[in-house]
């Protein structure tokens, strides 16, 4: 797990068994109340959350698809319970940053040990305490000196202490029949830098009705309104102040990096005050935090209806609708004096990304006499996907300066796109079991992926699986509470982003009609979906009463027919070609 490194409301990396796809995410499927999310649900409010269970082997994705190729992640939310109760809870956590690569304060400013007030390496003269010109572009500090000295702490101290402080309030209500679960919790967050903040609203209610005897509905809705401000970015930006920090000359003054603004008298407008000027992506660390800003808002639904319908006691049939929708909007400023935005820029953008998923399951699970069992699925799914967005920018041309509108340019530039995409399934998996002792799995599944050429659009998977409880069969010492052994073989298919089949354009403003832009990848009517084949073995033991628990698995996983981009030559007509590999 790989903690974000953009500032709260950042979302982890999470890689169950290593990275599998070149272009394809190598992260799990998230799985909620038995649906799958879109993405990574890090605006999911823990205080919700009753179970989790993990999934890593490739044969978990006979249930879950091509999307769970890369391991499961399964969380139960609360249910609702017979009797009334209210909970009202409040957590805080504190965070400190840690700065793990020492800086060091010997040498300053400069190269090949002379002295450079404009330079933004380090390499200059040891400290010595004397007297050098300042490298503050403020006109009132023309012709003045400080001692050449390394600052301590000045770096460290534009670090703050962050915290996440949620509040939770659940009601848990019901009777024999109905059953309901109401969950609120307000969430509000500051980053370990100053001016990156979130807050965060989760709603969340679900009812269960046992209707009769054999006809239940499980219904639930969830509501996520979160804003964050100055989302850092990460890399190589004028938009992250952590890069800003680290690169900042040891002998800068706090009084002076603090001063990061100036009254340019050229032009009557505040001026950036940094040592290195015009350095594109470098700027003053306090510029970084205050004067380019960027606020993101989303507003998000998740919901779900089940129906299942207890046919025998051996067989049930559920059936169920799903949806995960999500509005996003999102504002960007430059203020004039940015290196990479030297007149200032102002942008403005928004999407939605929408899954909607309608599945049925009919399980069957019969105990023949007293050591046979068999379970047995069959099922089928249809997921839509659909996502649209739009921006508009000034470009690096504000007219009046920060003056943030989208008028105030002769220079706009607008972007617009939509995409979709639907994999449709039938899958069936079965179980015998032997005195609760040995097991025999086997599952198929078949998926239609829009995204794949119609020739190659339907790929079959299968797996296997064998696993024995040992401590159920044999007569074991004492200090074993459990011993099982497993082994599995799994296949598995996966499809690639829409539109790679067809070389797509761009519509962009200019002359009397406009410009076509050709997309910089040529298109693949041959594609083929990547097979990623696991083999593994695996050992869980627990002994002494359950005190100590051991889990061992070796495994192999081959991913074959990887979908990529390969670059090809100049005067080719395109920059790549998406292929198989």
């Amino acid at each position: 797990i790989v903690s974000g490194s953009s500032g709260v409301g950042s979302s982890s990396r999470v890689i169950l068994r290593g990275n599998r796809s070149i272009n394809g995410s190598s992260q799990p499927l998230y799985v909620i109340d038995g649906v799958p999310v879109r993405g990574e649900p890090e605006d999911l409010n823990p205080d919700n959350i009753v179970s989790i269970n993990i999934l890593k082997g490739a044969n978990a994705s006979a249930l879950y698809g091509s999307s769970g190729q890369n391991g499961v992640i399964v969380i139960e939310t609360r249910k609702g319970k017979q009797g009334f109760n209210v909970g009202l809870s409040t957590t805080y956590m504190a965070m400190e940053p840690i700065q793990s690569i020492p800086f060091q304060y010997q040498y300053g400013q400069g190269a090949g040990s002379v002295y450079n007030k404009a330079s933004e390496d380090a390499w200059g003269p040891k400290f010595n305490g004397s007297q050098v010109p300042t490298w503050s572009l403020d006109p009132a500090q023309a012709g003045t000196t400080y001692a050449y000295e390394g600052q301590n702490g000045v770096k460290e101290g534009i670090f703050q202490r962050g915290y996440n402080s949620a509040t939770n309030l659940s009601v848990i209500a019901g009777n024999e029949k109905i059953k309901t679960a109401f969950n609120y919790t307000y969430t509000n967050a500051e980053g370990i830098v100053p001016n990156n903040a979130l807050q965060r609203h989760n709603i969340a209610l679900r009812i269960t009705n046992q209707v009769s005897k054999r006809f239940s509905i499980d219904s639930k809705i969830e509501y996520i309104k979160q804003n964050v401000n100055n989302r850092l970015d990460e890399g190589e930006s004028s938009f992250n102040p952590i890069r800003q920090i680290y690169t900042m000359p040891p002998n800068i003054r706090k009084q002076d990096v603090l001063d990061y603004e100036f009254l340019n008298p050229a032009t009557g407008v505040p001026s950036q005050n940094y040592w290195a000027n015009g350095a594109i992506t470098s700027a003053n660390p306090y510029w970084a935090l205050y004067r380019n800003l960027r606020y993101d808002k989303s507003d998000r639904v998740i919901a779900m209806t089940a129906l299942s319908y207890q046919f025998t006691d051996d067989l049930k049939l559920t059936a169920r609708g799903s949806y995960d929708g999500e509005y996003t909007g999102g504002e960007e400023k430059s203020y004039n004096g940015t290196f990479r935005d030297p007149a200032g820029r102002y942008a403005l953008g928004s999407g939605t990304a929408q899954q909607t998923i309608g599945d049925f399951l009919l399980s069957y699970h019969k105990q023949i006499r007293t050591d046979w069992s068999v379970s047995a699925n069959v099922g089928g799914e249809i997921r839509d996907s659909k996502a649209t967005s739009i921006s508009s920018s000034t470009g690096a041309a504000l007219n009046i300066p920060n003056l943030f509108a989208l008028t105030n340019t002769s220079l706009p530039t607008t972007s617009n796109a939509k995409s979709r995409m639907q994999t449709q399934s039938l899958y069936a998996n079965g179980v015998v079991g032997w005195k609760e002792a040995l097991f025999l799995d086997v599952s198929a599944r078949n998926d239609w992926n829009s995204t794949l050429p119609a020739a190659n659009r339907s790929y079959f998977y299968p797996s296997a699986g064998v696993s024995a409880i040992l401590s159920q069969l044999l007569r074991l010492p004492e200090a074993f509470s459990y011993l099982k052994l497993r082994g599995s073989w799994a296949q598995v298919g996966n499809g690639t982003s829409p539109y790679l089949l067809q070389r797509t354009a761009t519509s962009i403003a200019g002359g009397s009609l406009g410009y076509i832009l050709l997309d910089a990848t040529l298109p693949n009517t041959q594609l083929r979906p990547e097979k990623t084949t696991s083999k593994e073995i695996g050992l869980e033991m627990s002994l002494f009463d359950s005190r100590i628990g051991l889990d061992l698995t070796l495994y192999k996983t081959n991913t074959n027919d990887q979908l990529f981009r390969q670059d090809l030559p100049f005067g080719s007509g395109a920059a790549s070609f998406f292929t198989n590999g």
